[in-house]
Order: structure tokens, then C-alpha cells, then sequence
């Protein structure tokens, strides 16, 4: 990770340390060529003074003294006098050094008399001045001789003043002057010291000011770091796992289950695949809503994390569907085990939002590796959810072990999910008719339109082989408004044969019901083929009445306006409410035939019948017994004091025409043709 607080720390450090030597050192270059100039022209200005007094009386001299020895110079009357006259014109200057050089560069005059007769002809900054030019350096001198004796520990200007003749303008000789700038120089240090300081405080509070501010970009930075490394985390959880339990989703499975089955090869084991699929739950959550579905899933999720090893994976893979991954298995009964305790599991009651809610699974089991070495992850679920299926078709709350002949069945059902879709427009639905029968008089009083497929592939398919892929494709919709259409055409044809006394109850299912466009269609439908609204009613599964919502509520009571009867459809499966039956406006109890199928077995079936046919009694509602299919149960059924009964011992469902030759028809009503015309002397 990148700290930006040490870098800016040591970067900034480093960079005000060089700032600070740079400015310093700018000020010493800048303070020192100013005393420069400043000497210098203190000594020009002094040089001038000498060449307008002295030089003008002394030229003459001192052309004399070049052809003389440095002694003789020294010894010379004139030097002395030279020497008086500098001195005094000197008086109040900080010049301490003066030396007179001719154009050749012989010293004729130094206040320091040891270095009268040098020659300074080679001197760079002489020639410098023999040129018109002036030439000046800064020195230290820890001891030289001035004019008031020796000096020590000095800061010295000397400076080379070209002597200019005023009427030729030629040099005629050189001045060299000494300044003591002492004082000047050692307040440049004093001030560069400041300057450093200044320059270093200013910096400090500079630095204090930007490291708070890097400092808390640094933190900044972080946040946005560490936010997005788990905005990342997050995002990377999400692909792999379901949003509404936590479980692993299909993508972070199929990984898993690779990774198994290589384990499974190299250890030599087994691995097995559990695909579970919840029974009924899609009616819960079309009653109790999506957030009581919501929720359930969710506990769903826990008990099967429960139910298996902590090596094991448990994954969501859409809607109701779960697979779990069982991996380092010996025997096939470890797996079976596990399927066991998760149908124990989830057969105990979830409470859900006040809802004590019962749910059974379907569990179809796959093993790696048993025939197929060479098989996919997704031939494996796809093995697994077809012994899920086979579970489906038999009866449901239990689990199967996959073989060949279930994905046979699946991908059948599959093909007819397909051909579905243009079955309504090629006319290949059929309506069939199944009367029900008063239990006292055998009077026929109603009939229920069953739908029939009559595929051209596959021949006449059963309801319930089709119904459900008709439900999840949304096509249930636009085939319960075909019905509606047909039953409408047969109550004419049977009103013009003299039996309109007859009603005809049609299914209705949960998608058909909540549509926004259902009753609207219905008394269209009713207008358009002229049909009183009491020959009309409508079968409701239970679950549909159990969702508490403005838009059920508002349905039943547009419905019963509409006089249009409503018989609660398989009623006491699970789901019953008996708010529900005084609530809402239902005048028929259809009873679940699976009462009625082991009534002949079972006492306590048969005093679950008896008290829903007293509860229904109490309620002022009239009750149908279902599903009578054997002598026996008829006669069973004969005993109860249910209102009326229908199945296929009494009249399997037919076509019209067909149904029309089994009545018998009078002033008194209509009756079918077979062994019921003297059943109400049984």
C-alpha cells in the first residue's frame, strides 16, 4: 500500500532543506556582489579623490621613481610624502591599504613599504585596470598592514581603480585600494543566519499546514481504499452468492462440485449431488406475498445448512431450488442419510410473520462417479433434477437416486413446455365436461369444464402433465379466458337442447385471478355470448382466498355482484383458513379427494370429511365430494350428508356431445342415464 503521509514526510523534508541552502545561499551571493559594488565604488569614489588631488602633483614623480630600485623607492623623499598626503586625504574612510601602480605594473607606492617595487604586470585584475576596466575581490586576511598599522581577522575589498588622464583619457597608472568591510560582512552573516531561520520557520509552518492536510487526504485515501477493497469483496460475494439466502449461487457451485469430483477421482471416493425442490411453494408465496416467501426461503436455507457436514455445499440456484454438494463419501447410504434428515428437517413447521407455514421437499440424488467417468457439473445437476422430477411425478416428500430413464421423463416434459406455445393457436385444446350430482335426488346441477390437450405428437395429454408448464410460462392466462369462451358456447348449446337450468363451474387459476384485465374479460365474455351470469361458476384454489390484499377482497366482491358462484377448490390440502370461508363470498366446499380416496381405509379421514361437512353446514354452505372412483367409496359417500358428489365411477369427463347421450332430461330436471336414476333409495 502506498503511504503517502511517510513520502510527503520525507520528500517535503528533503525539499525544504534544499529550498532553505538555496535561498541562503542566494542571499549570501546577492548580499556579497552587493558589498562589492558597494566597496568598489567607495574605492572608486576614494581613487577618484587621489587622482584629482595627488596624482596631478605626483604623475611627474612617480615617472621618476619607475627608473629607481625598490629601496631607493622607499628612501625616496617624495614616498613620504605620498604617504602624508593618502593618509590625510584618507581620514574618515574605511579605506586601510593603499598601493600606486605604474602602467607597467611597478609598485612606486604601498602603505605597506615591504611591497613597494613589486611587479604586478602579470596580475590579472592590473590588466584588468590597465585596460579602463575596474576589478574587485572579497578576502579574509587573518593579519595585513594598514594604514593605521596591522590589521587582524579582516574582511577586505581590494579593488584595482584605473588612473584616467582627463585630457587624453589614457590610463596612466593603477590605484589599488583596501576597504575594511568587517562590520558589513558580519552583518551579511547575521542576516543570512536570520534569512535561514526566517526561511526554516516559515517552512516548518508550511510543512505543519500541508502535513495535516496530506494527512488527512492520506485517510481519505484509505477510506476510499479499504471501501473500494470491499466494494470489491462485496461485488466478488454477490457473483458467487445468492443475494437472498447467502448460499453459494449456480456459478460458485459448479465450481465447487469441479473441484469435488477431481477430489473424488484422485481419493477414489464418491461425491453426490442433491437437487431439492420445495413442494407447493409457489402457492404460499402467490397467497401470503413474496416477502412471507421471502422469508421462508431464507429458514429453508438454515435447516438445510443444518442438515449437512460442514464439508458439504448448500447453493441456491433459483426460485425454490437448492443443490447441495455432498463430497467424501464412502456408501451411497451416507447421502441417503442426509436426504432423510433434511425431509425431517423441513417437515417441522416454519413460522414465518405470524405464519405457521408447512413445506415438504422433493430430493433427487446423483452420484460421481458410478457409470459416467467422463460426465459434466452440469450433466450432474441436470441428472439430480431429473430424480427430483421423478420425486414430483410420484408423489412428492421423499427422495429418488437418478437413473437413465428419469432424464427420459424430464426432457419429455421439457418438449411439452415447448409445444405449449402453439397449442392455443392451432386449436388443440379441448374442453371436457364432468357433471356433479345431487347426493339425494341424482339430479345433475352442474357441470365442471375440464381441459384437455390433444397434441398431435404425443396424443391426448393428461391436466396435470401440462397445467404446471402452462402456469410457469404465463400462457394460463390467455388458455382460462379459451375456457371461459367455450364454457360460454356450450351453455347455449345446451340451453337450445332444454338444459339451461344447467351451470358449468370452470377452474380458475392464481395467475388468471390476479390478472388486472380478469373482470373485465369475464362480463365481456358474458355480454358477447348473452349469458345469465347464475349459469357461470368459478372454482378458487384455497390459497388464492388465504392472500389478504385490497385486490382479492375487491375481486370476490365484483365477482359475487356479478352473481357468479364460487366454490373453494380442494379444500383442506394444508392452506385452509376458516376466516377466510366467512369473509369472503363462497357458497360451495369442494372437499380434497384425497379424503374421499382413503375414506374406506382410514377413520381418521373419514372424521376429517365429516367435520369439514359440519363446519360447512354451519356456514350455511352446500359441499361436493370429489374423486369418487370405486363402488365402494360411492357407497361410503351415499352414508355422509354431503350436498353433492362427482368422479369417474359415477360420469368419467367427456366431450358435450358425448356428455348429452348419458342425460336424461324431463320437466322435472336432468338426470345421467346410468345406475344414479335410483340412487336416492340407497
Amino acid at each position: 500500500m502506498f503511504h503517502l503521509v511517510r513520502y510527503f514526510s520525507i520528500a517535503s523534508l528533503v525539499s525544504m532543506v534544499v529550498a532553505a541552502l538555496i535561498l541562503g545561499l542566494m542571499y549570501r551571493y546577492i548580499a556579497q556582489n552587493n558589498l562589492m559594488v558597494l566597496g568598489e565604488n567607495q574605492n572608486a569614489a576614494l581613487a577618484k579623490v587621489f587622482s584629482n588631488t595627488l596624482w596631478p602633483y605626483y604623475a611627474d614623480f612617480i615617472s621618476e621613481l619607475e627608473n629607481l630600485d625598490a629601496e631607493q623607492i622607499r628612501q625616496h623623499s617624495i614616498t613620504d610624502q605620498l604617504m602624508y598626503d593618502i593618509v590625510n586625504d584618507a581620514v574618515g574612510v574605511s579605506v586601510v591599504k593603499v598601493k600606486i601602480y605604474t602602467k607597467r605594473g611597478l609598485t612606486v607606492f604601498s602603505t605597506s613599504a615591504s611591497q613597494i617595487g613589486e611587479d604586478k604586470s602579470k596580475h590579472l585584475e592590473f590588466l584588468m585596470a590597465l585596460r579602463g576596466e575596474r576589478a574587485t575581490e572579497l578576502e579574509f586576511r587573518e593579519a595585513m598592514p594598514g594604514l593605521d598599522g596591522t590589521i587582524k581577522n579582516r574582511d577586505i575589498i581590494a579593488s584595482y581603480i584605473p588612473i584616467i588622464n582627463s585630457e587624453t583619457g589614457a590610463v596612466d597608472g593603477v590605484f589599488e585600494l583596501y576597504s575594511d568591510v568587517t562590520s558589513l560582512f558580519s552583518y551579511i552573516k547575521r542576516t543570512e543566519y536570520t534569512v535561514y531561520g526566517g526561511v526554516s520557520l516559515m517552512f516548518v509552518l508550511l510543512y505543519l499546514i500541508l502535513f495535516t492536510i496530506i494527512k488527512r487526504a492520506d485517510v481519505i485515501i484509505k477510506e476510499h481504499q479499504l471501501d473500494l477493497k470491499n466494494s470489491q469483496k462485496k461485488a466478488t460475494h454477490q457473483a458467487m452468492h445468492d443475494a437472498l439466502t447467502g448460499l453459494p449461487n449456480r456459478f460458485l457451485l459448479k465450481n465447487r462440485l469441479d473441484q469435488a469430483m477431481r477430489a473424488a477421482q484422485c481419493n477414489e471416493t464418491l461425491m453426490a449431488v442433491l437437487f431439492i425442490d420445495l413442494d407447493r411453494f409457489k402457492p404460499i408465496n402467490d397467497s401470503l406475498g413474496h416477502a412471507v416467501g421471502d422469508a421462508l426461503l431464507k429458514q429453508v436455507a438454515k435447516r438445510l445448512l443444518a442438515s449437512v457436514r460442514e464439508c458439504d455445499t448448500v447453493a441456491r440456484i433459483g426460485g425454490d431450488e437448492f443443490v447441495i454438494g455432498l463430497e467424501k463419501i464412502i456408501q451411497v447410504d451416507e447421502a441417503n442419510e442426509i436426504a432423510k434428515r433434511i425431509l425431517d428437517s423441513l417437515a417441522k413447521p416454519i413460522v414465518v410473520k405470524g405464519h405457521s407455514l408447512y413445506i415438504t421437499s422433493s430430493i433427487g440424488i446423483t452420484f460421481y462417479p458410478f457409470e459416467e467417468d467422463q460426465i459434466s457439473v452440469d450433466e450432474l445437476i441436470k441428472n439430480a433434477d431429473a430424480a427430483m422430477y421423478a420425486v414430483k411425478k410420484s408423489g412428492r416428500n421423499t427422495y429418488q437416486i437418478f437413473s437413465h430413464d428419469m432424464r427420459f421423463d424430464m426432457d419429455n416434459g421439457v418438449l411439452i413446455e415447448q409445444r405449449l406455445h402453439p397449442a392455443l393457436k392451432n386449436n388443440e385444446f379441448e374442453l371436457y365436461f364432468q357433471p356433479i350430482v345431487d347426493l339425494k335426488s341424482a339430479q345433475v346441477m352442474s357441470l365442471e369444464g375440464l381441459i384437455r390437450w390433444n397434441s398431435p405428437e404425443q396424443g391426448v395429454i393428461p391436466p396435470e402433465d401440462f397445467m404446471p408448464a402452462l402456469e410457469d410460462s404465463g400462457l394460463i392466462v390467455d388458455v382460462g379466458q379459451w375456457v371461459i369462451e367455450e364454457v360460454c358456447r356450450a351453455l347455449n348449446v345446451l340451453a337450445r337442447q332444454g338444459c339451461g337450468s344447467l351451470r358449468i363451474n370452470i377452474n380458475i387459476s392464481p395467475k388468471q385471478f390476479f390478472h388486472v384485465a380478469f373482470i373485465a374479460s369475464v362480463e365481456r365474455t358474458l355480454r358477447q355470448f348473452h349469458i345469465d351470469r347464475d349459469q357461470l361458476g368459478f372454482e378458487i384454489t384455497e390459497s388464492v382466498l388465504l392472500d389478504n390484499s385490497e385486490h382479492v377482497t375487491e375481486t370476490m366482491e365484483q365477482i359475487r355482484n356479478m352473481g357468479i358462484s364460487v366454490c373453494i377448490d380442494d379444500f383442506g390440502v394444508g392452506y385452509s383458513s376458516l376466516s377466510c370461508l366467512k369473509r369472503m363470498p363462497v357458497q360451495t366446499i369442494k372437499i380434497n379427494r384425497g379424503f374421499v380416496r382413503e375414506m374406506t381405509t382410514n377413520a381418521d379421514d373419514v372424521a376429517i370429511f365429516k367435520a369439514i361437512v359440519a363446519l360447512s353446514k354451519s356456514l350455511g354452505l352446500t359441499t361436493v365430494a370429489d374423486g369418487i372412483e370405486t363402488e365402494e367409496q360411492y357407497r361410503v359417500i351415499l352414508r355422509e350428508k354431503v350436498d353433492f358428489m362427482q368422479g369417474s365411477h359415477l360420469c368419467k369427463s367427456m366431450s358435450l356431445p358425448d356428455l348429452m347421450h348419458q342425460f336424461a332430461i324431463n320437466k322435472a330436471g336432468i338426470w345421467l342415464l346410468n345406475r344414479l336414476d335410483n340412487s336416492a333409495n340407497h
